[in-house]
């Protein structure tokens, strides 16, 4: 079996700001549009790596198996990887490529 077999996004990745963990202020985005730092609530963050991509793709798998409740765990591995940026040409850097849920979404409805 090829490892790693899906990747998801980890680059960049806004998320909700827990201020008493999250306090590198090149990475705190103000929501009150000015991007100053410091200057508004602060309660978002740019992150990255593994944090951001596991819930990405477990949020994937939750949408797919609430399209079909009835999807077995091969069924959704099956369906995440067939549908993925790279499923043609699989490799040993990102196995099946990139998720795409909207592919694999409309992969179910047909």
């Amino acid at each position: 079996m090829r490892k790693l077999e899906i990747a998801a996004p980890v680059s960049a990745t806004i998320s909700t700001r827990d201020a008493a963990l999250a306090t590198t202020n090149a990475l705190i985005i103000d929501n009150d549009g000015l991007n100053l730092n410091g200057s508004g609530p602060a309660q978002y963050y740019v992150m990255q790596g593994t944090s951001m991509a596991c819930p990405m793709a477990a949020g994937a798998a939750a949408l797919l198996l609430e399209a079909n409740p009835t999807l077995s765990p091969a069924q959704l591995r099956d369906l995440l990887t067939s549908t993925a940026a790279d499923a043609a040409l699989p490799n040993d850097n990102s196995g099946w490529g990139l998720i795409n849920v909207l592919a694999a979404a409309q992969t179910l409805e047909s």
